[in-house]
């Protein structure tokens, strides 16, 4: 299979192509909403549900970002696409929408679909046009399908469309990025491999849950051919070439108080109280500004009782942020959490990401932090501990880390999660302890 082929793993069972496809024509046609991030599957999905009808009986058009700024320039797309090649430029948002209306009316009788893809870069007089012509468009048996990138696009889609009564059907598609378990799924179904649960979470890590780059991922990713069945090594490298696909929205905020909130939020990785991030702010001797950095899209914020909980727009726009911060930065932002933050768990996790070496005391937590998350019952926490451990200390102290993570390993049944580990410790000096996690 391809990933043309294989529906979104994370769609609902009214929400895949054939599903909303069979809904329209319940319904003599209807208006299809379809947003996402980046790469996360909206050109696939229209795609499909062209294939489901077959390609002679759609309409298909791409808005330009290159043509974003030009006058009524997407209308003029439709236009041609429809095979209505006028002689005079289009100048008059009305005119032009009439002249649309004409098109869709004369049209051949086996065109039943009109795919808009990019929504986000239609020009604003194009989007004014459309608007009128969708307001006029529910009795003709058509399904409109309109697809763009959340935020911007999901704006530019609600001026275009008004949820108008005389639409007997307006369908809303989120399409929203891979768990671990989707990710293991996608990969089985469109690259017949079978991936551990480990290895699917960091590459959804190293994605974001994109099917777009899951599979560029995966086209570079270093495995061996011959064995589809067989389970891949934990440490197969998986590389995601190109450019975070949220770097120009972070590029585009200014040095600031918003963006010291959004470089706040993404270092905590965790939700954070808005309250929490200011006294974070004040800690570095920085002003913050959450309302600006809500409003800029690059975090949200949800309302638990009197509270409210910010977190980044999408995982891999705190890859990006943690990314280009310099270690001292980012170092700095840590030990300010770590001051902040109730959870000991999580300050301890945040003092382990500290980019300087680490110190007897921070060793002495350390032990102190496995030994009640092994108490509680939480192996994969007191692995987590060793693990971030192991890149703060050197000498014997990282060997102690190794020496352990395989023990508790090896205690609680889940020796997949240090088998990368084994050939650090065979190459350690023999002895009763490093002879026993090697067992």
């Amino acid at each position: 299979m391809t990933s043309r082929t294989v529906v979104h793993p994370g769609l609902s069972n009214d929400e895949t192509p054939a599903a909303v496809l069979k809904s329209t024509r319940q319904y003599g046609g209807g208006i299809v909403v379809l947003t996402g991030i980046q790469g996360i599957g909206k050109t696939t999905w229209c795609l499909q549900l062209m294939d489901a009808l077959r390609r002679a009986n759609v309409v298909a058009c791409s808005a330009d970002t290159f043509e974003s700024t030009l006058a009524l320039s997407f209308i003029d797309k439709l236009l041609v696409a429809l095979g209505h090649r006028g002689a005079e430029p289009l100048s008059d948002v009305v005119m032009a929408a009439r002249q649309l209306l004409s098109a869709l009316a004369a049209r051949p009788k086996n065109i039943s679909c009109m795919v808009i893809d990019n929504a986000q870069w239609i020009d604003e007089r194009s989007a004014k046009a459309l608007r009128f012509v969708l307001q006029r468009l529910a009795d003709d048996k058509i399904t409109v399908v309109l697809a763009g990138v959340s935020g911007a696009g999901t704006a530019a889609i609600d001026r275009m469309v008004s949820d108008d009564l005389s639409w007997g059907f307006i369908k809303r598609v989120t399409l929203e990025p891979l768990s671990p378990e989707q990710v293991q799924d996608y990969v089985a179904q469109v690259w017949d491999r079978t991936i551990s649960a480990r290895t699917a979470e960091r590459l959804r890590r190293s994605t974001g849950g994109t099917p777009l780059l899951i599979n560029a991922a995966m086209e570079h990713a270093a495995g061996p051919e011959s064995s589809a069945q067989n389970p891949w090594p934990d440490a197969v490298p998986y590389v995601a070439p190109g450019k975070n696909p949220f770097a120009a929205m972070l590029d585009a905020l200014e040095l600031g108080p918003a963006r010291s909130v959004v470089e706040f939020v993404c270092v905590s990785r965790d939700p954070i109280e808005q309250d929490r991030v200011q006294r974070i702010g004040h800690a570095l001797n920085e002003p913050t500004d959450v309302a600006a950095a809500l409003a800029s899209g690059l975090v949200r914020g949800t309302r638990t009782g009197q509270t409210v909980q910010l977190r980044p727009f999408h995982d891999l726009l705190a890859v990006g942020v943690r990314d280009s911060l310099k270690s001292h930065r980012l170092s700095s932002i840590h030990r300010a959490i770590a001051g902040e933050v109730d959870d000991p768990r999580l300050a301890l996790q945040h003092r382990l990401l500290l980019q300087e070496p680490g110190t007897a005391e921070l060793f002495a937590e350390v032990s102190s932090g496995v030994d009640h998350a092994l108490a509680d019952g939480q192996p994969e926490l007191a692995l987590q501990y060793l693990r971030s451990a192991m890149d703060r200390f050197s000498g014997s102290r990282r060997d102690d880390c190794i020496i352990e993570a395989c023990l508790v390993a090896s205690v609680h049944h889940c020796i997949a999660e240090v088998m990368d580990l084994l050939p650090q410790v065979q190459s350690m000096l023999p002895d009763a302890v490093r002879d026993f996690a090697l067992l």
